[in-house]
């Protein structure tokens, strides 16, 4: 497959090889995002642990003056604010005690990234997961456009792409508000970068099992019938999933608290202190984080990769005659 760039009243031909031309696969790049997105949350990991645990569970510095005793993560007020009691100024521990784990019941891996100097280091990195991410949508985007061309895909889903996809890459982009709104001022706001980039994965999950569906795609190990079952299979429990994730976080954003199901404490052995909210939050994250991996890797394996050639003519520049350029160009090559 070729995508080529070119002015108008030009043909591919009239580069003569002054093209820049390479190849890649759809799929790596959904592997790229994803090794950015780990890679992320353990980089976050080690600076929480090194500088942001350290700093919060020792609280405010005494003779801090009293206009900023209560500022940032430390401003608690008792019982009233906060489950765990905790005063103006008075350290916690940032696993248990975190602002996330008084609002929803338990903390996810955003609590990683959530107090300072975490937050400004990790979104230095970010950005390596987010335009992996956006690029990937943009080629599955380009891919599916090529696949309608050749008659492998109908009308009715590009309709849906054209409309979806531009939506799915603003999501992505959004999701950057997670740094920039902080958890300490508004737990609601905070979250509702998470909420947006919930809907943006569970469509790229909904037009990736679509196609493959409509193209009929296979791999070695298995064959139509089978890819199409496990894709079903696949869509359904991450939709079931999805939709109670996408369900309870909207109420977290609306409300600033989450459902009253989401602290049900579950009698699971072995894990005496999950809730419900965050036995909910790993299936999400092994349909949406981890098993996308694998699925990414077998698809990688199999699929055509594209062929990007951007082309630019020669530009006619100021007292050159635009005629005689183009001809002479044409008569080089």
């Amino acid at each position: 497959m070729t995508i080529v760039y070119a002015a108008p009243k030009y043909t591919p031909a009239d580069c003569g090889g002054r093209s820049l031309k390479f190849t890649l696969r759809v799929e790596t790049v959904r592997l790229y995002y994803l090794f950015f997105f780990w890679t992320m949350i353990g980089f976050a990991m080690i600076v929480t642990r090194v500088w942001v645990a350290p700093y919060l569970l020792a609280g405010v510095k005494e003779g801090t003056p009293i206009e900023k005793l209560g500022c940032g993560p430390f401003d608690r007020n008792g019982e009233s604010d906060n489950k765990f009691g905790l005063s103006y100024g008075q350290g916690f521990d940032v696993k248990t005690e975190n602002h996330l784990v008084d609002a929803f019941g338990f903390g996810n891996v955003c609590t990683n990234w959530d107090y300072t100097p975490a937050r400004e280091a990790t979104a230095l990195y970010f950005p390596l997961f987010e335009y992996s991410l956006v690029l990937y949508i943009i080629l599955e985007w380009v891919t599916a456009t090529l696949s309608n061309k050749r008659g492998e895909l109908s009308n009715l889903y590009m309709k849906f792409a054209h409309t979806l996809y531009p939506i799915c890459i603003v999501l992505c982009a959004w999701f950057r508000m997670i740094f920039v709104l902080d958890a300490t001022e508004s737990v609601s706001l905070h979250t509702a970068g998470f909420l947006g980039l919930q809907f943006a994965l569970i469509i790229v999950s909904v037009m990736n099992v679509w196609e493959i569906l409509e193209t009929g795609q296979s791999y070695p190990n298995w064959p139509r019938a089978t890819t199409a079952r496990i894709a079903k299979i696949y869509l359904i429990l991450n939709l079931l999933i999805t939709g109670v994730k996408i369900y309870s976080t909207f109420q977290i954003v609306t409300t600033g608290k989450s459902p009253s199901f989401y602290k049900y404490q579950t009698p699971l052995p072995g894990f005496p202190d999950y809730v419900l909210g965050e036995i909910i939050d790993r299936f999400y994250m092994i349909f949406n984080a981890i098993m996308p991996v694998y699925i990414a890797w077998i698809r990688r394996q199999s699929e055509e990769p594209l062929t990007i050639e951007i082309c630019i003519p020669k530009h006619c520049y100021d007292g050159e005659d635009a005629q005689s350029t183009e001809t002479t160009s044409l008569v080089d090559n």
